[in-house]
């Protein structure tokens, strides 16, 4: 009795004292926390308590984290990086200004019954060879798929090629815009039970239609799937390069699985399984990591080749019709050395090389998965969500990206391959969408770190920015989102043991500013294997060969980084920096709404001389746009002094409600030495420089349809008929006066 009474006494004490641990832990926090550090939401309208109790423990869970780490070089509470030269904020993902943007979305189902055809990897004789593949029908599932008074059923399934021209395309030359978009569709054979593929079939389409007398044949199936053929070339390179088994090869496979427009938070936010199992199984996390350019293909080609998209156009990409076959992309070094390469991408609508440009001539990789993707959105049932397709057929695009993605690593896993997968359906355009693939995500990581596929393979799980256009990015916290995507690394358990010098390197650079020319750097490294002497001063000298073209001073993550980076060393714009910290200011300040008129003048003028009728659509033109209003202002005084100020100006202008952001630096009283070069100077004498391009943060599809200059569409507000004649309206300064990067 003494004791039950007792009970309750004894539960509160102990609550009492954890309570008080709880205080005394966060105490030196709660003295001075920075400015920039937000609060977390723990309820809010519409919150469970469940969500915000997990929010709160996962906002607490980063701090204690670091504490129980003894490396010096983390940064304080609330900065994901620290330095003089860099100070990036860490923000929280559930920030109450985000709380009516963000919800969670159910996982796309695309059919409720499960597939009726299936492919199986037959093994292949002799040591190293890659396995046949069988097709196989499920005749259990059959009945299922009878509609109601038909019967005999019966199926056929096609292989689908591509098409190559018969010879390459010379350097500079252009190419039909077609070239990259054709594919053939061969004789439909029957499949009863299941059927043996050929060696060279990479891909197929099932079709199986009910019979019943006297009524037309009616369709009940049709669905695709892509293998991993054993096809001559790829059995000519495995003959000629030896497989990377030896436990002492110092070589690795690369495997690149991208997701487009998803930032380091909302990774958090959307995908908290797949996220926290990368994290207890040891992945890297580079939360410095910052692009370069606004979309994807510079950031992507950033990685690929090194270059700026500017660089890319002057060496192999004069027009939007050239084709990039003599690009060079890191694939074709891989390939020299013998790696089976494969390039995979499940949009074909907004492919990276393929939205408003030509293409490949010919396949760029050993495995290329356009033509089943083209093929898949011209003969199966596709459902639409966010304006992507999200099903194809049965599956959803990812599911189709991911299988072909497993299939891959597991056949190869005693070969070495680069392999870049990059899935757009389920993220370019909804902020929200990632969250259902968490689940998806989660079994494909697991199931591959599981099976030791992995175990000699570099991987990247990564993104290439945050989201561009929304609501959500005309919020401050959407601003940083933008220039931080998210990225994992995982390192081979055996390579990390073997090579501890390129594990401290990665580790350390997880809180350090990092950029796409690193990671170019890194893979160079992974190629070149500068650790291969088996030496501590070898492994110790990764990326010691430090540089590429766009970024001199950029290196391979596989060793330290300088922790005092800045963005000019890195060669990322000033636009595009995380490292600065800004302030808010009025939206009625006098300057700031100048610089906001320049940046219109500045649109104005590139829409004037380069909307033409070269890129523009018969009997339309671009709107001459004018200030409809400054929506937010921030900014901050650099080096030299009072007399230069930056700002960073969301606006929007009329017609059409546009919405652009530009990061503007105001020099007063400038004088002719000091130089406007590059910029405007308004009647005052004040300099005006934008400091790198100029960002459309609401979507703009449906306005710019009448011009096919993939850069000039986010500034194109299609109008009808011929353009007005005479100057176009009237800015901030004389219209002379503006001279700056395009």
């Amino acid at each position: 009795m003494v004791r039950r009474a007792l009970a309750p006494l004894k539960a509160g004490l102990v609550l009492v004292g954890c309570g008080a641990l709880l205080v005394l832990y966060l105490l030196p926090g709660l003295s001075a926390p920075p400015a920039h550090v937000l609060p977390v939401s723990v309820a809010g309208p519409g919150s469970a308590s469940a969500s915000a109790r997990h929010r709160l423990l996962a906002f607490l869970r980063r701090p204690l984290e670091n504490a129980s780490s003894t490396d010096s070089s983390l940064p304080p509470p609330g900065f994901l990086v620290h330095s003089p030269s860099c100070r990036i904020p860490d923000m929280d993902p559930f920030h109450p200004s985000l709380q009516k943007l963000v919800l969670r979305e159910d996982p796309v189902v695309c059919s409720a019954l499960p597939p009726l055809t299936a492919t199986r990897p037959v093994p292949a004789a002799g040591s190293g060879a890659l396995a046949m593949h069988v097709l196989r029908l499920d005749t259990d599932l059959l009945p299922k798929y009878t509609p109601r008074f038909y019967h005999n059923v019966s199926c056929c399934y096609q292989s689908v090629t591509r098409v190559d021209p018969p010879a390459p395309v010379p350097p500079g030359k252009t190419a039909h815009k077609d070239i990259d978009n054709k594919y053939h569709m061969g004789r439909c054979e029957d499949l009863v039970a299941e059927a043996q593929l050929e060696p060279d079939v990479e891909f197929v389409i099932v079709r199986c239609s009910a019979r019943r007398a006297g009524w037309r044949t009616k369709k009940v199936y049709t669905n695709m799937h892509a293998v991993v053929a054993p096809k001559a070339s790829v059995r000519a390179k495995l003959r000629k390069f030896r497989p990377g088994t030896d436990p002492g090869d110092p070589r690795l496979s690369v495997l690149i699985i991208g997701v487009d427009s998803v930032s380091r938070l909302n990774y958090f936010r959307t995908m908290p399984r797949t996220s926290d199992l990368l994290r207890s199984a040891g992945w890297y996390e580079l939360r410095g990591y910052n692009k370069i350019e606004d979309n994807t293909f510079p950031n992507l080609m950033a990685i690929l080749t090194g270059m700026t998209r500017p660089q890319v156009e002057d060496t192999c990409f004069q027009t939007s019709m050239t084709p990039m076959d003599n690009c060079p992309i890191l694939w074709r070094n891989f390939s020299r050395a013998g790696y089976v390469t494969a390039y995979v991408e499940d949009e074909p609508s907004i492919g990276t090389f393929n939205y408003k440009k030509a293409g490949f001539a010919h396949a760029p990789t050993d495995f290329y998965l356009r033509p089943f993707m083209l093929a898949a959105q011209e003969h199966m049932e596709v459902r639409r969500l966010h304006r992507l397709s999200a099903c194809l057929g049965p599956s959803t695009a990812a599911e189709h990206i991911l299988t072909y993605a497993s299939s891959l690593a597991t056949l190869l896993r005693d070969h070495l391959y680069f392999a870049l997968f990059w899935m757009n359906s389920f993220s370019h355009n909804s902020v929200n969408s990632p969250s259902a693939m968490d689940e998806r995500l989660f079994h494909f990581w697991r199931d591959l770190l599981k099976s030791g596929a992995l175990r000699n393979t570099l991987v990247l799980f990564l993104s290439d920015h945050g989201m561009r256009f929304g609501k959500i990015r005309e919020t401050e916290i959407g601003w940083l989102e933008e220039r931080l995507p998210f990225i994992n690394v995982w390192l081979p358990e055996a390579f990390r043991q073997r090579y501890p010098e390129l594990d401290r390197g990665l580790r350390t650079n997880e809180n350090r500013l990092t950029t796409p020319w690193d990671i170019h750097m890194t893979l160079r490294d992974v190629l070149e294997t500068p650790w291969a002497a088996g030496s501590a001063g070898a492994a110790g000298a990764a990326g010691a060969a430090e540089g590429c073209r766009a970024c001199p001073r950029c290196s391979s993550l596989l060793r330290p980084v300088p922790a005092d980076r800045s963005c000019d060393d890195v060669a990322v714009d000033q636009h595009w920096c995380t490292c600065t910290e800004y302030r808010g200011m009025s939206t009625e300040d006098r300057t700031a709404r100048a610089a906001a008129e320049y940046v219109v003048r500045f649109v104005r003028d590139k829409l004037a001389v380069h909307a033409n009728g070269s890129v523009l659509s018969a009997n339309w033109h671009c709107a001459n746009l004018s200030l409809s209003r400054v929506k937010l202002v921030r900014g901050r005084y650099p080096d030299p002094g009072p007399r230069t100020h930056d700002y960073v100006i969301l606006l929007e202008t009329t017609p059409g409600r546009a919405v652009f952001e530009a990061t503007v630096r105001v020099r007063s009283g400038a004088d002719d030495a000091g130089g406007c070069a590059g910029g405007g100077r308004d009647a005052g004498g004040a300099c005006y420089e934008l400091l790198g391009s100029i960002s459309r943060v609401n979507e703009f599809w449906e306005h710019s349809g009448c011009i096919q200059n993939a850069d000039l569409k986010k500034y194109c507000q299609c109008a009808k008929g011929p353009r007005p004649k005479g100057p176009q309206g009237s800015g901030g300064m004389p219209r002379g006066s503006v001279r700056g990067k395009g």
